[in-house]
């Protein structure tokens, strides 16, 4: 207990950020430039009335910018600067627990904006009531708000420890979420109880707070919340040891089987889907994509945990154990897909095959990549080189067939075949309005490149033999070197 208050981590980077007297200094300065600005706004419309009705989205908008967005990405930067600078090496000899110093880091950058956002709260409740807005949709708003903000500091922090640029990684999904109002949701459902301010009318539209929002926010929280501890968890795990893998396959199947968790809540309620967005696009929209969303996901977290393990255990390279935690992530994405699409409603009449199918194609891929990622970790930069795969693999004949015809994909050309190479064309060939034109042979095709690679890269080299070591008899019998100089 005295960890948690006592956090050492938390107030030196709270301190490093300036402390209370430059935060509250910051909080003053902010509160006079909102006051100087609603003045003028005022005194040059003294006439029209309503003026400052929009005031506090406003400066909900300003909130959530500050303390959510700048706030994470301040974390992950200090994160990846104790790290170049090798200070984080000197914390990890502190005698606190890896968790409660992942929690410090997160901690101590959210400290640095509860001056500014305790100003900006009753600078809003001000301006609603001068608006006859629902005092209890401010308050509401903020607290929303606020949850998600921790949300994202964790996040950031634990993303930030597994590795460099992987806490703007991990947090890039959901700022290009709200970059697009929520748009990205209408193709991925499950990202949207990732988004809980944007959740059905948005906490940014004034209005009445009733039970539904209470509910959605509830579910949105509890699905929240183990998201944040399986990355906090992973991040500790790097804090610990900087030299062993942080996503674990346990840690990654549980990762993939929340988002599954997520899809299902979003495809139960479309209430879930931000309102202003209108009516939700065909079935087979969201079924395709979080196909994908599951397909990138497991095969992402699979490929790192393997390509990690695979540079830092060369010894336990080809171990058993390996293979199980691969069987795991692989299981849990084929089971978070057979949950999905049992949970979405109005699908076609031939659904239980095109499942099978779908399936089939998510296990093939991730077992390809898991392939390729021990493939090609021989090689060097087992990163970049997957990357590169990926896009040619599952980019170029998606491209390439596309450049030949828009719709040969659904058609039984062989342009469309060698389309169904890449898995995002399979996957929407399965899910297509014309109906499954699934083909086993390009299925077989994905899985038979890899595992002839991995059969001849993979080989255990033949052992050398040994070198003849002379025994001391045959030492002492050998005759002495002459020296030639003496000749």
């Amino acid at each position: 207990m005295g960890q948690i208050v006592d956090n050492a981590i938390a107030w030196v980077q709270f301190q490093v950020v300036g402390g209370v007297k430059k935060c509250v200094a910051v909080a003053i300065a902010y509160a006079m430039i909102v006051v100087a600005i609603c003045g003028v706004v005022v005194m040059v419309n003294p006439t029209r009335s309503g003026m400052l009705d929009g005031a506090p989205s406003v400066l909900l908008g300003i909130q959530g910018i500050i303390v959510a967005g700048i706030t994470a990405f301040r974390i992950t930067s200090t994160i990846q600067r104790d790290t170049t600078s090798k200070l984080l090496e000197s914390h990890r000899l502190m005698p606190i627990d890896p968790r409660l110093a992942v929690l410090g880091y997160a901690a101590g950058g959210g400290l640095a904006v509860v001056p500014l956002a305790i100003v900006n709260l009753f600078l809003g409740a001000i301006l609603t009531a001068n608006a006859s807005l629902p005092m209890t949709w401010w308050f509401w708003a903020n607290g929303v708000l606020l949850s998600w903000s921790i949300f994202a500091w964790c996040i950031a922090a634990g993303g930030a420890m597994l590795g460099p640029g992987m806490g703007a990684f991990i947090l890039a999904p959901l700022v290009l979420a709200f970059m697009s109002a929520g748009a990205v949701t209408l193709a991925v459902p499950g990202m949207a109880p990732m988004l809980s301010p944007l959740v059905g009318k948005t906490i940014f539209s004034a209005q009445t707070v009733g039970s539904e929002e209470l509910v959605q926010w509830v579910i949105c929280m509890a699905l929240q919340l183990p998201v944040a501890c399986v990355i906090v968890l992973a991040g500790a795990r790097r804090f610990r040891c900087g030299d062993i893998p942080g996503l674990t396959g346990a840690l990654g199947s549980a990762l993939v089987l929340l988002f599954a968790l997520s899809s299902i809540a979003a495809v139960l309620d479309p209430q879930f889907i931000p309102r202003h967005l209108g009516r939700s696009p065909a079935n087979e929209t969201p079924t395709i994509g979080t196909l994908i969303a599951l397909m990138v996901l497991g095969a992402a977290v699979a490929m790192a945990h393997v390509a990690r393990h695979a540079v830092e255990f060369p010894g336990r390279f080809r171990g058993a154990s390996l293979w199980v935690r691969d069987a795991g992530v692989v299981s849990a994405v084929a089971g978070g897909a057979v949950a999905f699409l049992t949970a979405v409603p109005n699908l076609p009449r031939d659904w239980p095959t095109r499942t099978v199918w779908s399936v089939g194609q998510l296990v093939i891929v991730i077992s390809a990549m898991l392939l390729w990622a021990r493939c090609l970790v021989r090689w060097g930069s087992a990163v970049g080189l997957c990357l590169a795969v990926v896009g040619i693999w599952w980019v170029l004949p998606l491209f390439a067939g596309t450049l030949v015809d828009v719709n040969t994909l659904w058609q039984e050309t062989p342009a469309g075949r060698a389309m169904l190479v890449s898995p995002l064309a399979m996957l929407s060939s399965i899910w297509g309005a014309d109906g499954n034109h699934a083909q086993l042979p390009s299925l077989l095709l994905q899985l038979l490149v890899p595992g002839l690679a991995a059969a001849l890269l993979l080989r255990p080299a033949t052992p050398a033999e040994p070198l003849a070591v002379p025994s001391v008899a045959s030492v002492a019998d050998s005759p002495a070197p002459v020296d030639s100089h003496r000749l």
